[in-house]
């Protein structure tokens, strides 16, 4: 299922996040380590039981023009961006994504 509007209902994107699509992912294959891309944290967390029930890692990125603090735990698949602040005491989980220029402060904790 295609959905043509720019902001599909979460029902939309859990219709068109399918097993067949987690089956045939590249990193299935080559034992990749992965990152999901999905803006939808529902669908986001479908993909990534899926493919964590297959066994496959998930990759942490970080950009190098955003900083991080001391006493910070990036859980597995976690993205951060460029120009991205995290400061101390946060905790992010499983592919937590934090946006272009966002400040995280502390005493936070996504998991």
């Amino acid at each position: 299922m295609w959905c043509r509007s720019m902001r599909p209902s979460p029902t939309c994107w859990n219709d068109w996040v399918s097993p067949g699509l987690v089956a045939t992912t590249s990193s299935t294959a080559l034992g990749v380590p992965h990152v999901l891309g999905l803006g939808y944290p529902e669908a986001r967390a479908r993909v990534d039981a899926a493919l964590t029930a297959r066994g496959l890692q998930a990759a942490t990125l970080v950009h190098p023009q955003s900083s991080i603090g001391s006493d910070v735990h990036l859980g597995d698949g976690v993205v951060v961006t460029a120009g991205a602040r995290i400061t101390t005491n946060v905790v992010l989980g499983r592919h937590t994504h934090i946006g272009v220029g966002s400040v995280v402060s502390s005493r936070l904790s996504t998991r």
